[in-house]
């Protein structure tokens, strides 16, 4: 979701292009994939470029496969600066188009663009990015399934598997009492491992205030778009990646219910948890909701089994994250890096609240994320301090137990 999936701050260091969506934790979760993302560009391109884009998708060049990307300034002319907004202009329906910007510059997974549309009846933010996966699709591939209607308030998901093996996502968040804004996207991710996602927003900025009572393009309109052949022209563009030489199947992320598993057995005594009735589909990401001394808070869990892949040094990549007012420190179970934080959020009825994060690299370089809030779901925050202590969630975290074996 993607893609994702900020989305509000995606969501909050991009919308690179993975746009923002209401919810706190959701924005949280969003942060928390582009900084994966992140760690995993910056150490494949590391004494090169450095790769700052953060989110669910950001901008470069559009290429099958998981080699890393090519700076804009190497790419074919066939993938021009203005490619990927040459390319949409074509497929929206009647209306006007303010505020074009062409944000293939920027390095990153593929070609991307912003701009404001409006159909005479309001205006729409959409934000246009492109990416690969992966081959061949599987469960675990980033980006097609529905968000999980615990993490972000819905009107609706469709998800499906057309004839030819691709899949098509249009998901629908909605407007919460306290967030007008409604963000819609759909994302098509194709056979040959290109992944095309349209967001749009019934604001101009993806954040109060909203322009319109939904977004200007139906679902049949954002399917037309992120389906188009007019797409295969950055394909046919990309460089070949070459395969693994070493014969090996990378890792794959474990599948939420394993998630769960292992969070059960590392809480602390003493600690409640309840996993929800909602379906947790999407691989390498686990919600439960924890309660201790009274308190109930939601812990997001991620584990990326890749983020210490890549040449250069990746847990020096992971380490530089480190931003000002977070922690760096490295544990003595072997060799973990870990960047805790803190971060003040304001609650819909305005009252103060903090979320917690703790992200860590593991000795092999699996990489293990949680982040804390108050409340009993992932966007409707509330007030105090979350019922896990940063000391409880780093243990948790820097278990060995998370790495692959």
């Amino acid at each position: 979701m993607p893609f994702e999936d900020s989305i509000t701050e995606l969501l909050r260091e991009a919308a690179d292009l993975a746009p923002e969506t209401p919810g706190e934790l959701l924005a949280d979760s969003g942060e928390r994939r582009g900084r994966r993302r992140v760690a995993r560009r910056r150490a494949a391109v590391a004494g090169g470029v450095a790769v700052l884009a953060v989110a669910g998708l950001a901008v470069g060049q559009l290429r099958p496969g998981s080699a890393p990307a090519t700076p804009a300034s190497q790419q074919s002319t066939a993938a021009a600066p203005q490619s990927a907004l040459a390319t949409l202009l074509p497929l929206l329906p009647p209306g006007r188009t303010s505020d074009q910007n062409p944000l293939d510059h920027v390095t990153g997974p593929g070609p991307a663009a912003k701009l404001t549309f409006d159909d005479g009846h309001g205006a729409t933010l959409l934000q246009l990015s492109t990416a690969t996966v992966g081959l061949p699709l599987g469960d675990d591939t980033e980006g097609t399934h529905c968000s999980d209607p615990f993490m972000v308030p819905t009107e609706g998901c469709t998800r499906t598997v057309r004839p030819d093996g691709s899949i098509l996502v249009i998901d629908k968040s909605a407007a919460t009492p306290t967030n007008p804004v409604k963000t819609w996207h759909a994302v098509y991710t194709g056979t040959d491992g290109r992944q095309v996602r349209l967001d749009e927003s019934n604001s101009r900025t993806m954040t109060p205030p909203a322009t319109r009572a939904d977004p200007a393009l139906s679902a049949d309109q954002l399917t037309a778009v992120v389906t188009s052949g007019s797409w295969d022209q950055l394909v046919d563009a990309a460089r070949p990646v070459s395969a693994p030489s070493s014969g090996q199947a990378s890792p794959k992320a474990p599948q939420p219910a394993d998630i769960l598993a292992g969070a059960d057995r590392l809480l602390p005594a003493g600690v409640q948890h309840d996993n929800g009735s909602t379906p947790q589909l999407t691989a390498g990401e686990a919600h439960l909701t924890v309660t201790a001394a009274g308190r109930s808070s939601v812990l997001l869990i991620t584990v990326d089994p890749h983020l210490g892949q890549g040449a250069g040094d990746p847990r020096k990549a992971f380490e530089s994250q480190a931003q000002p007012g977070q922690q760096l420190t490295r544990a003595v179970n072997g060799g973990s890096s870990v960047i805790t934080s803190t971060a003040d959020v304001t609650t819909g009825g305005g009252t103060p609240a903090t979320r917690w994060t703790v992200q860590v690299m593991q000795p092999d370089g699996t990489g293990v994320t949680i982040n804390e809030t108050n409340g009993t779901n992932g966007y409707d925050i509330q007030g105090g301090t979350p019922a896990l202590t940063i000391d409880q969630l780093t243990a948790i975290a820097t278990n060995p137990s998370w790495q692959q074996h």
